[in-house]
């Protein structure tokens, strides 16, 4: 992770986004204690510090990426202004273009004294002008015009399932990966635990839930079909976020889930989830998935 003998007395964390959600609070938490005031931390970050991740630390290095990215670490940075001599160090790599290729704020050809003006002064407003400018261009072309019409005549023909697929903000185009480790119980909720316990997935006295086990809870409650239908439905409502601890989202990249399905239940996607059944080796709960699995690899 951190190879440099300067930081050989520091205490790591990796925050990324193959790490679980129990993994991340643990080192959340951690960092909002008062145990981390006692030494060192470096704490490595993908994008995922982005997403509102609470941390305060007292100084970033960053690789430049989009200018809402950039304002979106230094809040992680002197977070309660309490510290002084504070900095935001951006470097640039030109990786970039991995993650945000198609997004209209990485289009914006800005030079590096504009984007230093719009983080030092917080005028987000004339960035967006032009990030909004280009929208208004695509919105007067022929083509989108003709969506539009598209779209009316869907609608009029009821034909919603194609006008959801037309009207997608987001594309999706990720897959969830289950890893079928042990995750401590106080990563769960008095309800869940109680369902997990009827399911006989856990016992009441025991410290960990088991991956394996709720994944068979999991894939026997879809092949039931003799059960009633309102009742798997609701079972499979309340482990849905159960399911969410032991999972995390990789792009739908050929190379990357190749690799993926090396080490998962028959090579195959099972029940909407790639089943990382032989994780160890490549797979920690402490650091997520592996540095030698990530090569060129993007995750969420």
């Amino acid at each position: 992770m951190v190879k440099d003998k300067r930081f050989s007395d520091n205490k790591k964390f990796i925050v990324s986004g193959t790490v679980l959600e129990p993994r991340r609070k643990e080192i959340i938490d951690y960092l909002k204690s008062d145990d981390s005031n006692f030494g060192k931390i470096v704490v490595v970050c993908t994008q995922v510090v982005e997403a509102g991740l609470d941390i305060d630390m007292d100084i970033g290095f960053k690789d430049k990426s989009i200018v809402d990215a950039e304002e979106q670490l230094a809040g992680r940075i002197n977070r309660n202004a309490s510290k002084s001599n504070s900095e935001l160090i951006l470097f640039d790599s030109k990786d970039r273009l991995k993650t945000y290729r198609a997004d209209l704020r990485h289009k914006q050809h800005i030079d590096l004294e504009l984007y230093q003006k719009i983080l030092t002064e917080k005028n987000f407003d004339s960035f967006y002008d032009k990030v909004f400018e280009d929208i208004n261009q695509d919105n007067q072309d022929q083509n989108m015009a003709g969506n539009l019409s598209d779209f009316q005549s869907q609608i009029k023909r009821l034909e919603f399932q194609e006008v959801h697929k037309q009207f997608e903000l987001i594309k999706g185009n990720t897959v969830s990966v289950f890893v079928p480790l042990d995750v401590d119980v106080h990563n769960f909720i008095n309800s869940e635990l109680r369902f997990l316990q009827m399911s006989k997935v856990i016992s009441e006295n025991e410290c960990n839930v088991s991956g394996s086990r709720v994944w068979e809870l999991y894939t026997s409650i879809i092949e039931n079909r003799d059960d009633d239908f309102i009742g798997r439905k609701i079972n499979l409502k309340i482990l849905s976020p159960i399911l969410g601890r032991f999972s995390f989202s990789v792009w739908n990249n050929k190379n990357q889930i190749g690799l993926l399905k090396n080490y998962s239940d028959g090579n195959e996607f099972k029940y909407g989830f790639l089943y990382l059944q032989n994780y160890v080796g490549i797979y920690s709960y402490e650091d997520g998935l592996k540095k030698d699995i990530e090569t060129d690899c993007n995750f969420l």
